[in-house]
């Protein structure tokens, strides 16, 4: 199936009260260029939006990909997260055939959206460079990812791309994942990973098989290494870390002699 193009969302997205079938209380947030507030990823583009009602700001989430079996992953996803009562998840609704888009790129029309509560914040990695020498600031960070993690790992399901553009860190320092593109939930049990996530944060093994409330494991444990290195030689992540990344690469997974001499105590 083909999606509209950028451009044609941001036209529907702008007179969104005459284009939404259930939301039409929403309105984009527009930025300095006269442009809706967005940020893109590999399947979607994201829209700040916020409901003439009460001023409450959602994100709404328009595809730009095909992406197998993505409507009835989204309608499991929504099911499990209803009644989760996390602050590391955000509430999120898939409705379907929700907004119309006059397209060139489709004889369709109406496309589907995920509907999700905004949240502010900054991610992992940008929040971690810009606090590099706040020692507080970074021993924090990894104390709250180590209790996020000691949350997520016992649950039925697994976020499936936990990576630091996925990790936000909002203003008082609490953090919260996004991107359910690649979730497991129970109701699906026997099925085959849609997306296996960043290969920097993936276990070097794992194949579309593998696809269980297990998947985060071992990203957690890398992420959570990292922080608490970086919390005590911030140094680490100049010479070790790269864009997309923290300390450790897919390359180094397969060669593990290769980290065996990081030098955390350095100063």
């Amino acid at each position: 199936m083909n999606y509209p193009l950028l451009s044609e969302y941001i036209e529907a997205i702008k007179s969104a009260e005459d284009n939404f079938e259930k939301l039409s209380y929403l309105r984009p947030i527009l930025g300095n260029d006269g442009l809706p507030v967005m940020t893109g990823g590999n399947f979607a583009q994201v829209f700040k939006m916020k409901d003439v009602r009460n001023g409450k700001l959602y994100a709404i989430k328009c595809f730009t990909k095909e992406q197998e079996g993505r409507t009835e992953a989204y309608h499991q996803i929504a099911d499990a997260l209803k009644d989760v009562d996390s602050p590391y998840f955000a509430s999120i609704r898939f409705l379907e055939k929700e907004l119309f888009v006059d397209t060139e790129q489709t004889s369709e029309t109406e496309f589907s959206v995920l509907l999700m509560d905004w949240v502010e914040g900054k991610t992992l990695d940008k929040y971690l460079r810009e606090n590099l020498n706040d020692k507080y600031a970074l021993e924090m960070l990894a104390y709250r990812f180590s209790q996020l993690a000691q949350w997520l790992i016992p649950q039925p399901f697994a976020h499936g791309d936990l990576k630091p553009d996925n990790i936000l860190v909002r203003e008082d320092g609490t953090l919260v994942l996004v991107d359910y593109d690649g979730m497991y939930v129970p109701a699906m049990k026997g099925q085959k990973a849609r997306e296996l996530g960043s290969s920097d944060f993936r276990h070097p093994l794992r194949t579309e098989n593998d696809f269980d409330e297990h998947i985060d494991d071992f990203p957690l444990m890398v992420i959570l290494l990292s922080l608490k290195a970086v919390s005590v030689n911030p140094f680490l992540l100049e010479e070790y870390g790269a864009k997309d990344r923290l300390l450790f690469s897919s390359n180094d997974y397969y060669n593990i002699t290769k980290v065996s001499h990081l030098h955390i105590n350095r100063t």
